[in-house]
């Protein structure tokens, strides 16, 4: 989704981790990287990336932007349990603007975003959207309405409601389907699924093939999230106006383009 966020005019910068527990789940690291982007670009390397206008986004990842905290991979492994850390990392922030900076996370208990906004605040976001998403991703429910919370400078936390029919989008499933072969297996060692790497190129190729036209329900989700999104940020006066646009950038290969002028 950077992509497309760049492509709408809103610089983005992704940051994470290839591989990390409790989950262990296939991560934008690995997908990007079986996409044939850099994924060990420095913090000043990601700044002078997103600064350039054929770009516009970057990838930055832990191991590179704070290697102290990616060193505690093995001991959260041993902890089994998700760590309080597990949160707070999300607003790190390793790349900031010079006049704004806002956040877009995802959330799937209720508890935590009232303690996402709050982290926020203190370290300096302008504002922040929080997606209510599967395992906590930043795509909403693709069949059903669905809450959000987000907050603009001073403001207080606000609930608001969207509607994915609102846009043109139905899905009978809520996300994008992994095939039954590649499902994780149930009883295996903790740690990484074998079928990781698999299921990490074909949402790959599913994202490549969706910023180059291709109608899909990947295409849908990525046509949702960037407009929930630049409706936030007030570029366009409702979700549906977005869409409108972020609809016009996918089926032009625009974004494709600038996807492939990435490091």
């Amino acid at each position: 989704m950077p992509v497309l966020l760049a492509e709408s005019g809103v610089p983005a910068v992704s940051h994470g981790v290839e591989t990390v527990g409790p989950k262990f789940g296939v991560t934008h690291h690995q997908i990007l990287q079986a996409a044939g982007v850099s994924v060990e670009l420095t913090g000043e390397e990601a700044g002078k990336q997103i600064s350039n206008p054929e770009i516009g986004w970057a990838y930055v990842d832990q191991s590179q932007f704070c290697p102290s905290l990616f060193g505690m991979a093995e001991f959260r492994k041993k902890i089994v349990k998700r760590a309080a850390i597990s949160t707070a990392e999300v607003l790190t922030g390793p790349v900031r603007g010079r006049n704004k900076t806002h956040l877009l996370t995802g959330y799937v208990h209720n508890e935590y975003p009232p303690i996402y906004t709050m982290l926020a605040r203190h370290s300096g976001f302008n504002s922040a959207f929080l997606m209510r998403g599967t395992e906590g991703c930043v795509t909403p429910s693709l069949r059903k309405r669905s809450e959000f919370v987000r907050y603009w400078e001073q403001s207080e936390d606000v609930v608001v409601e969207a509607d994915p029919s609102k846009i043109g989008i139905e899905q009978e499933n809520r996300l994008v389907p992994i095939p039954h072969a590649l499902m994780p297996i149930i009883d295996r060692e903790f740690g990484p699924d074998e079928n990781n790497a698999e299921i990490a190129k074909l949402a790959a190729k599913e994202g490549l093939a969706a910023i180059e036209g291709k109608k899909s329900a990947t295409c849908d989700a990525l046509l949702y999230s960037a407009s929930l999104t630049l409706w936030h940020l007030g570029r366009y006066d409702s979700v549906p106006d977005a869409a409108s646009m972020v609809r016009k950038i996918l089926f032009s290969g625009n974004a494709a383009a600038r996807f492939r002028r990435a490091a």
